[in-house]
């Protein structure tokens, strides 16, 4: 009896070891997972560079753009995994504009005078404004004469209401289409182009 009762008892003993142990075997895999999960995530973290490009209408072919309200712009380095591009500076400038001076602190400024001339920037398609009208092209930007610096970009570029986040990333950018567009949608023509700058500086984004 003693005897049927002790190998009763072991054999107890035995499946209830063999389940704690199945048990910790789990439990220990969970943590592995757990543990190659957060390395996974840490190896995934994307790490984001800043490039700054000036695009400039007089570095245009002018024998195949003779405008710089429409024109294409190549670079010699290509940039990869583009994530987003930001507008930072325009300048839409007459080079012949009669200047006058203005006297500050008994020092002589010289001083444009615009017409008042707006228009739409197209560039590469992006489509970050929304017009109130019928027009369907997609317009990247709006742009006064003169020289305008954009506010300070934001740490966050999701945030910030000025870059243009492009998804799916462009794995490959070097060719940069622009167009300077009325409330139309047409092309601004310019009827002495060689009067006319358009030097545009963009912020480009790309994974590293």
């Amino acid at each position: 009896m003693n005897k049927n009762y002790n190998q009763f008892k072991n054999e107890l003993n035995n499946r209830f070891t063999k389940h704690l142990n199945k048990i910790d075997d789990q439990h220990d895999n969970i943590k592995v997972d757990i543990i190659k999960k957060k390395e996974i995530s840490r190896s995934k973290k994307i790490k984001i560079k800043q490039e700054i490009l000036v695009l400039d209408s007089e570095d245009r072919d002018k024998t195949i753009y003779s405008s710089p309200s429409d024109f294409i712009l190549k670079t010699i380095e290509v940039f990869k995994h583009v994530v987003a591009v930001r507008l930072i500076r325009t300048e839409y400038t007459y080079t012949d504009t009669q200047f006058d001076l203005v006297s500050v602190n008994n020092q002589n400024i010289p001083f444009q005078f615009y017409k008042p001339v707006h228009a739409f920037i197209y560039f590469n398609g992006y489509n970050k404004i929304k017009i109130a009208n019928k027009l369907t092209i997609p317009i990247f930007s709006q742009i006064s004469p003169g020289i305008e610096n954009l506010p300070p970009c934001n740490d966050n570029i999701k945030l910030d209401p000025y870059a243009y986040i492009i998804n799916p990333i462009e794995e490959k950018l070097d060719r940069f289409e622009i167009k300077l567009l009325n409330n139309n949608g047409q092309t601004i023509n310019i009827n002495n182009p060689d009067k006319i700058r358009l030097i545009l500086t963009f912020a480009i984004y790309i994974i590293v």
